[in-house]
């Protein structure tokens, strides 16, 4: 569930996989698709690229995952190359 682009109510969930397990739920808002594009357009008319902080080849995946479960990436990415 995206914001509220999926209405207010979840729809019937079986929430025993959330109790097996620690669990954090995080609201986030989006804007419309208008806004989309318009962020978009303005992304590309600026050139703006993602910050990218580490890179790993696939065969060192477990190593991205490591340092994502760190979770001190705040601003740049942390990139898997196939």
């Amino acid at each position: 569930m995206v914001g509220f682009l999926s209405g207010l109510t979840i729809p019937e969930y079986d929430v025993s996989s959330i109790l097996q397990k620690p669990a954090t739920v995080r609201g986030s808002q989006v804007g419309n698709r208008d806004h989309f594009e318009k962020m978009n357009r303005a992304i590309a008319h600026h050139r703006l690229y993602p910050v990218i902080d580490h890179v790993f080849p696939l065969a060192r995946i477990g190593e991205a995952f490591a340092l994502l479960a760190e979770g001190k990436q705040y601003f740049c990415k942390i990139v898997v190359q196939i």
